[in-house]
């Protein structure tokens, strides 16, 4: 297998890349792994950034119980402008705006 931290990442650039089914799917992973580098990987960061994609996605309800998950979610610093997720809320939205305005489009 390969590490939570890998996963995540992968899962980060699917989401960029607005792969969001890949993505949710390496976030998925990387939570199910017992063992990460980096704090949350494996627990409330792959969470946090399941609940953005499906927030931006207008899927409000399923959001809501990935952000229920987070329990150990620490807040970011004020004026930080990060989540500490590797995305922010901002930038999830930009992303799945342009690819719902493509999908309109093509």
């Amino acid at each position: 297998g390969r590490s939570a931290d890998f996963q995540f990442l992968m899962g980060l650039i699917y989401m960029n890349n607005m792969r969001f089914d890949d993505a949710v799917h390496e976030f998925q992973k990387a939570s199910c792994q017992k063992e990460c580098r980096t704090i949350g990987v494996n627990d409330w960061l792959a969470y946090y950034n399941i609940g953005v994609i499906h927030e931006c996605l207008g899927q409000k309800e399923k959001a809501a119980e990935w952000y229920r998950k987070c329990k150990n979610y620490r807040r970011r610093r004020p004026g930080s402008g990060r989540s500490g997720a590797g995305m922010s809320r901002e930038r999830g939205r930009k992303i799945v705006r342009k690819k719902a305005e493509n999908r309109k489009k093509g």
